[in-house]
């Protein structure tokens, strides 16, 4: 048997549907998917959110805010602006929660916030 995400057998498909149509609306999330990493799960998010606005009628959003610790933080990934630009979206990086607050305020809205793990203004972000 093949346990291979990317070729799933039905039963395999059926059960990671479920597993993922659960906490979808019980949550009240707007999409819910399934990746093997986290670029392909940022890639899934920014595609959906693009789709979603193309299918209201509305132009798509453009901005994508990345969430570093601080001024002093590592950069972002490069492969996160890639993708980002692949969508024909703009990745802005948010250095703190001052900065990412002054960034919700001004502009457009973003389609996602995007924070590594062990990023400490994220439980506060949350909040924004």
């Amino acid at each position: 048997r093949s346990r291979n995400p990317l070729h799933p057998s039905v039963l395999d498909a059926c059960v990671i549907g479920n597993l993922l149509n659960f906490p979808k609306h019980v949550l009240g999330l707007p999409f819910a998917a399934y990746a093997t990493d986290g670029n392909e799960a940022l890639s899934l998010v920014l595609y959906s959110y693009r789709q979603r606005a193309e299918a209201a009628g509305a132009p798509p959003p453009h901005r994508l805010l990345y969430l570093v610790d601080g001024p002093d933080s590592a950069p972002p990934p490069p492969d996160a602006a890639r993708c980002a630009q692949r969508l024909g979206m703009q990745m802005e990086v948010a250095a703190g929660l001052e900065a990412l607050g002054a960034a919700l305020r001004g502009g457009a809205p973003p389609c996602a916030v995007v924070a590594p793990f062990g990023c400490e203004p994220l439980d506060a972000a949350s909040a924004l």
